[in-house]
């Protein structure tokens, strides 16, 4: 398959200001060898380096056929391959926004080289050559170091730029801290420390630090109530069971999925089961991972906002697959669509796809950069501004034709400003929203008036405080003081009155601008509170959503530089490694962390605001799961001291069959982990 080919059905996440400058690097030396898209692939492939991709792209030009993922990997499900997405055959999509940088046009090379002359022209150029006498210039002959007053031969890779010794320190470091991360191995606790206190979020642990990224986000989806419910909800039944099965929900017809999608949505289902009702404080969770198949954080260098970006955005695709394939690829039932991870966008200036489920038009994360502008450095404004950047007109911006329950970001800081991004606990996502793109419009040109209004005031303001430069109040109350303390009348009355007017006159001056100036402050301070409240209005407030996980990174690598924030039934919970605590809200908006090394969130989770009884709603979990985990949880009590056990609290039900049940999981308290049904047998679930 060809990377043409691969362009109708899949596009992949769009290239970070670091790789656009990359990928520009690579197209000058391989100019019309290879395209953008190709360079990007190879580029990730080999980690960002720029060297790397130029030798691969050299060596094999096929390197660039590899096929990237696409819906169809999901193969057993009929999932969303690209036979069963109905595409438009009128027009070509555009890129799914929001892309960091606009695509490069392909460079064509004008060939200089004169292939047509003669072998005879050749070679009588080449004798001229070899017969010419010294020529007037720089030594050919190697410097010797012994008279070098400096190093003089340092070699300048011509690609990137950085010399072969910094290229040599920037690769030692980059051992040493892979080899010092190898032997990070996280503290296990003592198992008296690992018992769940009341309604304390479970952890999830990873053994490999590269995949802290991964865990995570898993352990984040699980804080979204529309996930919950809808993993909750995936349990495939036999087709040929009875009637009576079907309408009394019984357990034992449930079957093992037998596709990648569903069994990767078993595990999840699995792992929530666990995270819900398990009383170990922290599970492991490597071989969830491990079938996931999540990329590892490999590359000290860069943060993992790129990796949370790719493997979120596969996660979403799978778990569409498996829960609403039939829906969503459709071409008459896809209005039915029940959206939980994916969003469907389009140009304000055109009619929007309104057909089934496509790559380039239904899109499940988007990226935000973060530039450290004064009046753009806030989710809704730099989300503002992708959506403008993305349109080919600036007039007509992106919109959102259909939300979905689940919206998520990834942030992306290119500024060297150390100014702290801010993002809400809730937002309406109205203002951005095709239907009423109309209304949004009128509002954002009546913003548009106020802050042009303010601008003019604030310039007004400054012609009266200031004149070359200098602070015109400051100048004037430095003479009133002058006249009223220092000049002296020498005994003569005129020149006394003339000083005592003098002073008076000024006075008067300075009343009358400092009047002017809190007219023009009254007038600023009202245009601005007018120009931030202009889209509340009932119309743009009904898509309420609400902040329900941040990820961090300190702008270090390691197993302890990345934590999480996720809520729980209206509270705040910080996870770092295996340990989880209460905060509050305010430290999740203002978190410094990785504030002075250009990193901080990297991963934002916003849902629909649902009430507070629909959050804390139980959910009708698989029985034959829950019990599995509460004989896990009652073989855990049992290895326990009589004094510890006193202080452990279990809120659970009895297992709802209480006899012995056969298991084919550890059921070591100490060794718990889950697990999740990827294994080549089926899963036995009945007795």
């Amino acid at each position: 398959m060809t990377a043409t080919a691969l362009e109708g059905a899949y596009r992949p996440a769009p290239p970070t200001p670091a790789e656009t400058q990359k990928i520009g690097q690579v197209l000058e030396v391989l100019a019309g060898v290879c395209t953008e898209h190709q360079v990007l692939a190879v580029l990730r492939r080999h980690g960002g380096n720029v060297e790397r991709t130029v030798q691969a792209l050299l060596d094999d030009p096929n390197s660039v056929m590899d096929p990237a993922p696409t819906a169809s990997d999901f193969q057993s499900l009929a999932s969303l391959g690209d036979d069963d997405i109905q595409m438009r055959s009128d027009a070509q999509p555009p890129r799914s926004p929001p892309p960091s940088r606009p695509e490069k046009p392909d460079v064509h090379t004008i060939d200089l080289t004169g292939d047509d002359e003669s072998e005879d022209l050749k070679r009588a150029m080449a004798m001229s050559l070899e017969e010419s006498g010294p020529a007037f210039g720089p030594s050919t002959r190697p410097p010797d170091p012994n008279w070098a007053m400096v190093p003089s031969n340092t070699a300048v890779t011509a690609v990137t730029g950085i010399s072969q010794d910094e290229q040599d320190m920037n690769k030692a470091i980059e051992a040493s801290l892979s080899e010092g991360l190898s032997a990070d191995v996280a503290a296990k606790k003592p198992l008296e420390e690992q018992i769940r206190k009341g309604e304390t979020p479970v952890a999830l642990r990873v053994s490999n630090p590269r995949l802290i990224y991964a865990a995570m986000m898993l352990h984040a989806l699980y804080s979204v109530p529309q996930v919950r419910k809808a993993i909750c909800s995936y349990f495939p039944v036999q087709e040929s069971q009875d009637d009576e099965d079907v309408m009394a929900g019984t357990d034992h017809s449930a079957v093992p999925p037998d596709s990648e999608p569903g069994r990767n949505v078993r595990s999840l289902l699995e792992t929530f089961v666990y995270l819900e009702y398990s009383r170990l404080s922290e599970l492991n969770a490597d071989q969830l991972l491990k079938d996931l198949e999540a990329p590892e954080w490999t590359t000290p260098n860069e943060g993992p906002g790129d990796l949370a970006f790719t493997f979120y955005e596969k996660l979403a695709l799978g778990v569409e697959s498996a829960l609403h394939h039939v829906v969503a690829t459709d071409p008459v039932q896809h209005v039915n669509w029940q959206r939980l991870f994916f969003f469907r966008h389009g140009t304000s200036s055109v009619e929007p796809y309104r057909g089934p489920f496509h790559l380039n038009w239904d899109i499940s994360i988007a990226k935000i950069t973060a530039y450290g502008f004064a009046d753009c450095n806030d989710l809704v404004s730099c989300l503002a501004k992708e959506l403008r950047d993305v349109a080919e007109d600036p007039a007509s911006p992106a919109l959102i034709v259909h939300t979905s329950d689940v919206v998520a970001f990834q942030v992306i800081r290119v500024s060297s400003d150390r100014a702290h991004f801010n993002f809400p606990p809730h937002f309406y996502l109205d203002r951005f929203l095709y239907d009423k793109a109309s209304l949004s419009n009128e509002k954002r040109q009546r913003q548009h008036d106020l802050l042009e209004e303010v601008a003019l005031l604030e310039k007004r303001k400054a012609a009266l405080t200031s004149y070359e430069g200098r602070d015109a109040l400051a100048d004037l109350r430095s003479a009133i003081y002058y006249y009223e303390n220092i000049a002296e009348d020498d005994g003569d009355e005129m020149r006394k009155g003339t000083i005592q007017d003098t002073a008076i006159t000024l006075r008067k001056i300075i009343g009358q601008l400092e009047a002017k100036i809190a007219d023009i402050e009254s007038s600023v301070k009202q245009y601005k509170e007018e120009a931030e409240q202009v889209f509340e209005c009932a119309e743009l407030q009904e898509h309420k959503y609400e902040l329900r996980a941040v990820l961090m990174h300190d702008g270090f690598y390691g197993r302890n530089h990345l934590h999480s924030y996720t809520k729980h039934k209206g509270t705040w919970w910080k996870t770092t490694e295996n340990s989880v605590f209460e905060v509050p809200e305010i430290e999740v908006l203002e978190d410094p962390a990785g504030l002075h090394l250009g990193a901080g969130p990297f991963l934002l989770i916003y849902s629909r605001s649902v009430s507070p009884e629909e959050e804390s709603e139980k959910l009708p979990w698989p029985e034959r799961i829950k019990d599995l985990v509460k004989l896990n949880n009652k073989t855990l009590f049992e290895e326990l001291s009589p004094e510890v056990l006193l202080n452990v609290e279990d809120p659970n039900s009895p297992m709802s069959i209480p006899q012995d049940m056969p298991i084919d999981t550890p059921t070591d308290s100490s060794s718990m982990v889950v697990e999740p049904p990827s294994r080549a047998d089926p899963m036995e679930l009945d007795n």
